[in-house]
């Protein structure tokens, strides 16, 4: 991706249109999967890159990268700003989207297992819910291809302060989401909802007859090997160790590491670690929790029309790189933190990015840029984006 000599402005409005998939977890990608990966940049590239975020204003910024059985590791700034204490390679954060990979694994396994088809509506698992309920599937869901509103545009009219002391029903968010009105038609094109996997929670939950963080951890964190895994109800603190977490809300930095993260649920709610994201991504790559078939339907995406994100499978989004290469994985933001976490199509090579800071505004891009440099950096051995020039005037 080259580098043009925008005017400041423009080029921030540029950056700020690329890590939109980022803040907004959407994708897309066509490269062959034969395609093979260049040779990685010098780690010291990928130090630089993470001391460049914290210059641009990420807290703490940390990194996990996978080689086949030899593990990277690397972090730059700082866990927590009152104490100053520094940013650790390995520590336990907020998921943010990366739950729907969780989510829709965990929707697959039933399918595998004659519990759930991907052609189920949702009048006969969980009627009374919303319109069309005889017409949206459950690959709808998955596939974000439901025309359903995301509900999370009403939540943020307040801040996280505030929603984020409140306990939300599944329910009540799907009506929040309802009541914004429908986005397309269901099947007709992607539209980013977590409306549709708050509903994929609820379907998990009506099949199965237990808790939904019962069944992720059975169905998916157990097989996966995912041991510090878990979607918390209502609980809002973090296990030791962790960061703190930092959201900014008109220019100004505020603390929210302990919120009760109902509000987020089956949509964005997990509570992971690097090293588990990637054991993740390698099982459901590799066919370690799918079968044949629906291991192959994962990758079959939809396009979303974002440039680094451009397809979006079964649960998962697919990366462009400079170099060709087809990486699976996906993107998320929550209050506190943010979250990328990308592998080669046979799992062998992946790449962890976590910043604890969630910024959507455009002054924020030169920041979550950064993931996806670092990203390019080990695939391909450049940066996506050559921010090394100063832009023009």
């Amino acid at each position: 991706m080259s580098n043009t000599r925008l005017h400041p402005d423009r080029r921030r409005r540029r950056l700020a249109a690329l890590t939109a998939g980022l803040i907004l977890c959407a994708p897309h990608a066509t490269a062959s999967a034969t395609t093979e990966a260049g040779a990685p940049a010098d780690r010291a590239t990928i130090e630089a890159e993470l001391a460049r975020m914290v210059e641009a204003g990420a807290p703490g910024v940390a990194v996990t990268i996978a080689d086949g059985a030899r593990r990277w590791q690397a972090s730059d700034g700082l866990a927590d700003l009152t104490s100053g204490t520094p940013m650790p390679a390995e520590s336990t954060f907020r998921a943010a989207s990366l739950t729907k990979s969780m989510v829709a694994a965990a929707v697959l396994r039933l399918v595998d297992q004659g519990r759930l088809s991907l052609d189920d509506t949702l009048d006969e698992l969980v009627p009374g819910l919303v319109p069309e309920e005889d017409v949206i599937t459950v690959e709808h869901l998955v596939r974000h291809t439901s025309g359903l509103a995301d509900y999370t545009v009403t939540l943020e009219q307040e801040t996280p302060a505030e929603y984020g002391s409140r306990t939300f029903a599944p329910a009540d968010l799907v009506e929040m989401g309802v009541a914004l009105g429908a986005v397309g038609r269901p099947g007709e094109a992607f539209h980013y909802s977590n409306t549709g996997y708050v509903l994929l929670g609820m379907i998990v939950e009506a099949t199965t007859g237990q808790p939904l963080p019962e069944v992720l951890r059975d169905e998916v964190f157990t097989p996966a090997g995912m041991a510090d895994t878990f979607l918390p109800s209502t609980e809002p603190g973090l296990p030791q160790p962790h960061p703190t977490g930092y959201v900014v809300l008109d220019g100004q930095r505020h603390e929210v590491t302990e919120i009760n993260p109902s509000f987020a649920w089956a949509a964005y709610g997990a509570v992971s670690t690097a090293e588990d994201l990637q054991r993740l991504f390698a099982s459901l790559l590799t066919g370690g929790l799918l079968s044949p078939e629906l291991t192959a339907l994962l990758r079959e995406t939809v396009p979303t029309g974002h440039e680094l994100w451009p397809g979006y499978g079964l649960g998962i989004e697919e990366m462009t790189t400079t170099c060709g290469v087809r990486l699976w994985g996906h993107t998320g933001s929550i209050p506190g933190y943010t979250t990328m976490s990308f592998a080669t199509d046979d799992g062998a090579r992946q790449v962890s990015v976590l910043f604890n800071q969630q910024d959507v505004s455009p002054d924020a891009a030169l920041i979550a840029i950064g993931s996806v440099n670092i990203v390019n950096l080990e695939i391909c051995g450049e940066p996506a984006v050559d921010l090394s020039e100063s832009p023009t005037t």
